[in-house]
């Protein structure tokens, strides 16, 4: 850990042990994950909606390009590789912390092995 100019600076390493500590603190378990596709001109839109056990619910928009789709997934399959994506997120943050619309590919840029583990999540 660093400090500059009062802010505290992370390692990756720090950061990712803070986040797992976290996990305690995350919200009621997942009980839930729903994704409905739908064909686009570039890909997919997606509507996923998440329930926890204690039948709280959140809504989320994804897009998924074509090249996405065969950056991420081996089997080409995108509804079983979003529903992947969520619950590779969901280990990470609670269902509140995750982004209302986003495009897949915004995932690898908040965590950087998103492609290496989902990409071994979908091969088994």
């Amino acid at each position: 850990m660093r400090v500059t100019g009062g802010a505290t600076r992370l390692t990756m390493a720090q950061y990712s042990s803070a986040m797992s500590d976290r996990a305690d603190e995350r919200a009621a378990p997942i009980s839930e994950v729903e994704v409905i596709c739908y064909k686009a001109f570039d890909g997919w839109n997606c509507s996923v909606s998440v329930t926890s056990e204690d039948r709280t619910r959140t809504e989320h928009g994804v897009s998924v390009r074509r090249e996405e789709l065969q950056r991420y997934s081996l089997n080409g399959d995108v509804h079983g590789l979003v529903e992947a994506s969520f619950r590779f997120l969901l280990e990470r943050e609670p269902k509140e912390s995750i982004l209302r619309q986003f495009k897949l590919s915004d995932i690898e840029r908040y965590f950087p092995e998103f492609r290496g583990v989902i990409m071994g999540r979908l091969r088994t």
